[in-house]
């Protein structure tokens, strides 16, 4: 499973993404963790653009490095933008794709 425990409370020194920096020939799945319970996750380009969105499980939210047409996403920097379930809290952290 890719569930883990969460967090009670979001806090940005918890949260980091990895592998980051993504390599290009890295294939896995990228791990976003330091997050509560069903937080919401948005990753967007820094255009603003969304290329991904989800809920973590438990405290954890996994991606794919793809975008919504399925697309190896390019190289760049990508934002990752959460908020509890709530809508309360929010967090930001960065991925880094190279390839």
């Amino acid at each position: 499973s890719d569930a883990t425990r969460p967090e009670e409370k979001l806090d940005e020194n918890n949260i980091y993404a990895y592998p980051n920096p993504v390599k290009a020939d890295y294939s896995g799945n990228i791990a976003i963790v330091g997050l509560t319970h069903d937080c919401n996750v948005k990753i967007v380009d820094t255009a603003g653009y969304l290329i991904n969105e989800g809920t973590s499980n438990g405290g954890q939210y996994t991606w794919n490095g793809r975008n919504a047409r399925g697309e190896k996403v390019a190289s760049g920097v990508y934002y990752v933008l959460t908020y509890d379930s709530n809508g309360n809290e929010g967090v930001a952290t960065k991925i880094v794709v190279i390839r």
